[in-house]
């Protein structure tokens, strides 16, 4: 990084130190309070899709680690002989940066030409696959800094993060539809709300939230302007009690993190471990929603 860049960088953290010095009291200016001031090692864990599973292995067990074909270090590029027909592309160290080669794809979708796209996410057909332009596109995100850019605000966590290539065998629900996700926020190791995510890597999405209970919750999830719409009430799941058992274990002795479970063919997966959820850039409707959501957990990393 030039000097420049990181002088640029170092305002940008004391930027969003001013104006969040105390948590607030609704969870995405706790969220921005977390960014500005925490700097627990265990981060850097959770933002690594590689390393994460490790972490995961150990404290959860391996059947919830999602399966890997393949690990590419920085300057690699892809074999694409020794792949399946469906499988997922993902780089370590950032949020996007995901190609999904899938048959249910619109056969017409084409990767693009020039690479400079940004974090960008794209679901291909097996047909459209063309290894020059994946490649490409593996090499503009692994030259990407996930942590910081000009009118951004900064994420420490992702700042040590190894740059990689995993790919994953394709996950898929059991019916053939779209993938089942649950995202179970997590305070001091307890499961206060489940957000259950239904639609396309590509494409729209509708959120509905339950708590522990499995009540929905009637809160409208806007993010940068955008309301997301309410999915329909989803039947209790039979494994209910196993989200919220391997959520609290992965974040037993962790103030905050969403964990993210996805129903890959009846067993479970963690997909990730969230230390800053749309980069506490949302709120919800109404907004007593906010200010409820996570409403004991009073963070504080400046008294350490």
């Amino acid at each position: 990084m030039k000097l420049t860049d990181r002088i640029a960088r170092a305002r940008a953290y004391r930027r969003i130190q001013r104006e969040h010095p105390t948590p607030g009291t609704t969870l995405a200016s706790k969220i921005l309070y977390k960014m500005a001031w925490d700097r627990n090692p265990q981060l850097t864990v959770f933002a690594d899709k590689v390393g994460v599973r490790r972490y995961i292995s150990e404290r959860a067990g391996e059947d919830f680690v999602v399966p890997v074909l393949t690990v590419i270090e920085r300057g690699g590029t892809v074999d694409f002989s020794s792949l399946p027909r469906e499988f997922a592309i993902k780089v370590s160290h950032g949020s996007g940066g995901v190609i999904v080669v899938s048959d249910r794809a619109d056969p017409a979708a084409v990767l693009p030409e020039d690479p400079r796209v940004g974090w960008a996410r794209f679901e291909i057909h097996p047909d459209q696959l063309d290894p020059v332009r994946v490649n490409n596109l593996l090499a503009h995100w692994l030259g990407l800094n996930f942590e910081w850019w000009q009118g951004r605000r900064p994420e420490w966590a992702y700042r040590h993060v190894t740059r990689r290539v995993v790919i994953e065998p394709l996950m898929k629900n059991p019916d053939g539809g779209d993938l089942s996700e649950y995202k179970a926020f997590c305070f001091d190791g307890h499961a206060q709300v489940i957000r259950v995510d239904r639609g396309r890597v590509v494409g729209g999405k509708t959120f509905s939230h339950y708590d522990r209970e499995w009540n929905q919750l009637r809160a409208t999830l806007v993010e940068t302007g955008y309301a997301h719409p309410i999915g329909k009430v989803e039947p209790r799941p039979d494994f209910l009690p196993e989200i919220i058992r391997v959520a609290e274990l992965l974040t037993q002795g962790v103030d905050f993190a969403r964990v993210d479970l996805i129903d890959d063919s009846g067993q479970l997966r963690v997909g990730e471990i969230t230390n800053y959820p749309t980069a506490g850039n949302f709120e919800f409707v109404p907004p007593e929603f906010s200010e409820w959501f996570g409403k004991d957990w009073i963070p504080n990393y400046r008294s350490r």
